[in-house]
């Protein structure tokens, strides 16, 4: 597992706002982030940083962001103070949103990024029991 962050990435898909009229570093940005992140992998974390959408106001960035929500596993906020059409769009998605305030000990904040996973051996304390499979 990796964790990745990457911020200010000025989406306009759903708009005709080129990016490119900002310099040549522009032209093929959206391809090149794709590939980019076509290298993650499942087990991955990409954290995503704000300035997402090229949205002039907080209604058009909102749009933005629920048509691609449904792209991600969940969505981290500062505050539980989010607009319910997030809350909705979640449910639709079967999505998870952590609203909690964010918390300073990274141990802990951490706990909601992991996807854990047991696996068991009971054994007598005199031997096996039963036939236990060989472990490989």
């Amino acid at each position: 597992m990796a964790l990745y962050a990457i911020g200010d990435l000025h989406l306009s898909l759903g708009s005709d706002k080129p990016m490119e009229i900002f310099g040549d570093g522009w032209k093929d940005y959206v391809a090149r982030i794709r590939e980019g992140f076509s290298v993650l992998t499942e087990d991955d974390v990409t954290v995503l940083c704000g300035d997402l959408s090229c949205g002039m106001s907080l209604e058009e960035s909102l749009e933005d962001f629920l048509k691609v929500m449904p792209d991600y596993e969940r969505v981290r906020t500062c505050s539980p103070n989010i607009p319910k059409c997030m809350y909705e769009r979640a449910a639709e998605t079967n999505m998870y949103i952590v609203a909690a305030p964010p918390m300073k000990q990274g141990r802990i904040e951490l706990i909601r990024y992991f996807k854990e996973q047991s696996i068991s051996f009971e054994y007598h304390r005199y031997g096996s029991i039963s036939e236990v499979p060989p472990y490989e």
